[in-house]
């Protein structure tokens, strides 16, 4: 936990997440998102905790389908419902994001104070879906680390899932496999 606190600051952006496992109690989870919202640090969550509050100070919450329906208690089952889960968490929690994976639906992207971002699942043959959920985060942090912006982030992220999931088993995404799915049309700095 020390460590991982003085850390923080030389960060560009910090993910947690520990597969309910119990690496990241409370404490911890409170004292990395307060030393990385001190130093300007994004901070991106997997929360696999059943209250979304206990990632308060949070910049963004990355919930599946299921997690969401635990702490908004609606079923995103569409773009419009899964709009209104996010909105309901926003409400109640301190998180700046909440992007919530919709599988085959896609994800949905709701911030404060903005409107909702719907990005389609990329259309390819599903293989195996192990490790979409993590190659989401890992390349939304990548993004923000070097300055895009959220909804970039995000969209750049769901081409790599989009990827991921036609690879056997625990799978990369490789630059050149970004690229070429991009059209080299995002910033060379992201690949």
């Amino acid at each position: 936990s020390a460590k991982a606190l003085a850390a923080v600051p030389k960060a560009r952006t910090v993910i947690l997440s520990d597969y309910a496992k119990g690496v990241l109690d409370g404490a911890t989870i409170k004292a990395i998102i307060a030393a990385a919202r001190k130093a300007g640090v994004a901070v991106i969550v997997d929360p696999k905790k059943a209250d979304a509050a206990a990632f308060a100070g949070a910049t963004l919450l990355t919930p599946n389908l299921e997690e969401m329906a635990q702490f908004s208690g609606i079923r995103a089952h569409d773009d419009a419902s899964a709009e209104a889960a996010c909105r309901a968490v926003l409400e109640r929690v301190a998180v700046d994001a909440i992007l919530v994976t919709r599988g085959a639906g896609g994800m949905t992207l709701a911030e404060r104070g903005k409107p909702p971002l719907h990005v389609p699942a990329e259309t390819h043959r599903v293989f195996d879906v192990t490790g979409a959920g993590d190659t989401v985060i890992a390349t939304i942090a990548a993004a923000l680390a070097v300055g895009e912006a959220l909804p970039d982030a995000v969209r750049l992220a769901n081409v790599a899932a989009g990827i991921v999931v036609t690879k056997p088993g625990t799978a990369t995404v490789l630059p050149g496999e970004l690229r070429q799915a991009l059209g080299e049309v995002h910033s060379a700095s992201l690949v």
